[in-house]
């Protein structure tokens, strides 16, 4: 183990939560009244059109979010409210957005078990932000041998050659590397394929099974 590569959203920063807190707080100021069904909405399409569509603005992504809960007739907004919605979303979310400190407090202690081994961030937001919501959080940003944006790649996560380009920056096989994120997707299954080892990190999820021949031993 040379290099271990962290996903920022979910791992290090609990996004879920500071999204469903953004709603909360906008649906509020709006006079909107949305059930809890209704933020999962949200949430659960920024995170497919993010991923489908490769849109990375957020009033873009929250308007088409919108648009999709009316069409299902789940919501009830103007335009003028989902146009406000949608503009006062991302500096919302950067005001509830917190760094995971126990996470962060485990990243300094595997750091000093291992003082040779690499340690990067490789994310999708911009490395601007990331290194915004590390300052605000009174953490050392140096623990990060590199920090990885968006707009460091031609192409977004997940990307396989974006992790090649990072093994390469540190002279470093793929099998060398160990993967760390909350979406098998997006952040784990490119770097299997390339050989890493990888780690899910998610806190829903009760067990996991590597195939169905052991799912009754989870079952029991």
């Amino acid at each position: 183990m040379k290099l271990l590569i962290f996903d920022f959203d979910g791992p290090i920063n609990d996004l879920i939560d500071a999204k469903r807190k953004t709603i909360e707080e906008i649906s509020h100021q709006l006079g909107l009244s949305f059930p809890d069904i209704v933020s999962w909405g949200i949430i659960n399409y920024i995170d497919q059109i993010y991923e489908s569509e490769k849109i990375y603005d957020y009033k873009d992504l929250v308007a088409k979010s919108l648009e999709k809960l009316q069409e299902k007739n789940l919501i009830v907004i103007t335009e003028e409210q989902k146009s406000e919605f949608a503009n006062m979303f991302a500096e919302t979310l950067a005001r509830h957005q917190m760094i995971n400190h126990g996470l962060m407090t485990t990243v300094n202690s595997t750091k000093k078990m291992y003082p040779e081994v690499k340690f990067c961030i490789y994310t999708g937001q911009k490395e601007e932000a990331i290194i915004n919501l590390l300052e605000k959080s009174s953490l050392d940003k140096t623990i990060f041998d590199k920090i990885y944006g968006r707009d460091y790649f031609d192409e977004p996560k997940p990307s396989i050659e974006n992790l090649k380009k990072i093994c390469e920056e540190f002279g470093i096989e793929p099998s060398d590397a160990v993967a760390i994120g909350d979406n098998v997707a997006v952040d784990l299954a490119p770097a299997s394929y390339l050989g890493m080892k990888t780690v899910l990190i998610n806190a829903f999820v009760n067990s996991t099974v590597a195939n169905l021949n052991n799912l009754i031993s989870v079952l029991k």
